[in-house]
């Protein structure tokens, strides 16, 4: 299974203790980024979704 996310702390050591097989990219300023604004999107798009769920709920 293959997920393209920022990680953080020792979260590959322990996947990796798990027994799965992790690949480890370390990024670019520019990369690193990129990669935190579309982070940022997809955690705002899910506070959006909850207050509207809220909204309709009510």
């Amino acid at each position: 299974m293959k997920h393209n996310k920022l990680v953080r702390d020792r979260v590959p050591e322990i996947i990796k203790a798990s027994g799965k097989q992790v690949i480890v990219k370390q990024l670019n300023q520019a990369e690193h980024f990129e990669q935190a604004r579309l982070k940022l999107y997809e955690e705002l798009k899910e506070y959006e979704d909850c207050i509207l769920q809220y909204k309709c709920a009510q």
